[in-house]
């Protein structure tokens, strides 16, 4: 697989549209091997029966909780922009928590140089920054006098959504042991400092 992965497990691709597991495993490795990320896969999980074994016990764990939802591997909770797949450093999460952590940080930056504000070429408006969020399906755009108004409540916005997703789903990173990686994160401070942290690395990236 990508000229690395080495599935050695028997019929595993029959059907696989329907294999979440085998899904995620090739997903993982185009990442890494075919659009190049930056990532890479450990030498255990090149090997497919090595990563549906953690996949599917680590599935069993959190669907012991009662969660029945989607899962989606991540690999930066445990780890800020880690660059390895592997069973200590990947969590399973649902979508909507995946999604949350891959909004934080410099991928979001722009012309006021702060993380998701945004600054109107026509200075003379009275709040000229902004801070736009998709909810419900809707785009939501708050105005704002300064680029930290918009930036402080850009971060209160993301701790109340951290808090809302530890309470939703305590028990299945709780299961996982991940429940403090996501916890950390649930103030202002450690937000901004993790943002802080994300534009330097990638800077130097």
């Amino acid at each position: 697989m990508y000229g690395i992965g080495i599935n050695d497990i028997k019929d595993s691709t029959r059907d696989s549209t329907r294999d979440s597991t085998y899904q995620t495993w090739k997903d993982m490795l185009k990442r890494c091997y075919k659009l190049n990320s930056g990532a890479i896969v450990c030498k255990q999980w090149l090997t497919y029966s090595n990563f549906k074994s953690w996949y599917e016990v680590t599935s069993e764990r959190i669907r012991a909780t009662g969660y029945q939802g989607k899962l989606e591997l991540d690999k930066d909770l445990n780890c800020q922009n880690g660059l390895m797949y592997s069973p200590i450093d990947c969590t399973l999460l649902p979508p909507d928590v995946n999604i949350l952590l891959a909004k934080l940080g410099c991928s979001s930056r722009n012309n006021t140089g702060l993380a998701g504000v945004s600054m109107v070429t026509d200075r003379k408006l009275a709040k000229p920054y902004s801070v736009s969020h998709r909810i419900n399906g809707k785009n939501t755009r708050h105005t704002f006098t300064t680029p930290e108004e918009a930036y402080s409540f850009r971060l209160g916005y993301f701790v109340g959504r951290i808090e809302s997703s530890l309470d939703t789903y305590s028990d299945m990173l709780k299961a996982q042991c991940k429940y403090h990686s996501l916890a950390r994160l649930s103030s202002i401070e450690v937000l901004s400092q993790f943002e802080s942290m994300d534009a330097m690395v990638k800077s130097c990236g």
